[in-house]
């Protein structure tokens, strides 16, 4: 049931994130006349944000209640419930008004701080490294993330072209060590245990995201259908602001591939749903760790994770 809740959350997060941070975004500007199709993809996004604040405050919830009191540290579980408590109550109300820039970074910083701690923890157990290192490193990707967030808005307040410089340096930081997550999602997707790993599903997901970013290129030419039109326009939204110092194609190639490997991984890892769940939901969280729903999904995850690491120190055996 547990497994269920979760991997319900995580495909909910990627159709609403994909939604509305990409598609809603995307639209205006790719043909005259709509309007109204933009209205309707504007309100579906929001729709589903909302109810994907909900399924993220019940998970939270349904997690949080057993690990109070699971074998695991004393420290980490109340380190656990209070991050939980303040991200679920910053993505309620990012749900409805606006939260101010502060709160959404301290929520972040909590949520990336308990990924660390939780993912780190459970490297010592063989059956949970891959999505724990998954975790580690979209967790590390938040520190220069928000780094870059802060530096960018104090550069806007400031007029400081300094200040933007090293924000976007910050952010290429955090889009390599997002790309470092990706290749560790790959290759657990490919693991077999007891068997050699397979090749073929990692190969195709980079081909896969290298051709959607060769097709939004050619979005941009003349006389370039509205499909490829639009895939461009989703692709270039869906680059989190300040904008990493790489070249399109790249930023375009890292983030088709982040999404393509989160959805492969919950497609492809049925009988590890609680591991491909944490996978998905980290990748969820990835480049836009300030925003409060993506924070709450970083924790989602760690407290996946750390569900199945209490069950192990309990004696269970590693099926993640």
């Amino acid at each position: 049931m547990l497994a269920r809740l979760l991997r319900w959350a995580a495909c909910l997060g990627l159709v609403a994130a994909l939604l509305d941070r990409g598609v809603a975004p995307a639209l205006a500007g790719v043909g005259v006349g709509l309007g109204t199709a933009i209205a309707w993809v504007e309100r579906l996004a929001s729709l589903l944000s909302q109810l994907l604040a909900v399924v993220l405050v019940l998970a939270t919830i349904r997690l949080t209640l057993p690990l109070w009191r699971s074998p695991l540290p004393a420290s980490w579980r109340i380190f656990a419930v209070a991050v939980g408590g303040v991200v679920v109550m910053g993505a309620m109300t990012a749900s409805a008004v606006p939260v101010p820039l502060g709160t959404a970074l301290a929520c972040a910083g909590g949520a990336v701080g308990l990924a660390l701690w939780t993912g780190g923890s459970a490297l010592r157990w063989p059956g949970l490294r891959g999505p724990a290192l998954v975790l580690v490193a979209v967790a590390a990707a938040g520190v220069p993330r928000l780094a870059a967030v802060a530096l960018a808005y104090h550069a806007g307040e400031l007029g400081s072209a300094r200040l933007f410089v090293g924000a976007r340096a910050a952010a290429t930081a955090a889009v390599l060590l997002d790309v470092a997550a990706c290749v560790v999602g790959m290759a657990w997707l490919g693991s077999r245990p007891g068997r050699r790993p397979r090749l073929v599903p990692g190969v195709a997901l980079i081909v896969a995201a290298g051709l959607l970013a060769r097709l939004s290129f050619a979005g941009s030419e003349p006389g370039a259908p509205g499909v490829l039109i639009l895939l461009g326009r989703v692709l270039d939204r869906l680059v989190s602001f300040p904008a990493p110092v790489l070249p399109d194609p790249a930023r375009f190639f890292a983030e088709a591939l982040a999404w393509l490997v989160a959805a492969a991984v919950l497609a492809g890892k049925r009988r590890r749903p609680l591991g491909a769940t944490v996978v998905a939901l980290a990748l969820l969280a990835r480049g836009a760790v300030e925003m409060p729903l993506c924070a709450a999904a970083l924790v989602l995850a760690a407290l996946g994770l750390s569900a199945r690491a209490a069950t192990l120190a309990g004696g269970g055996r590693a099926q993640t």
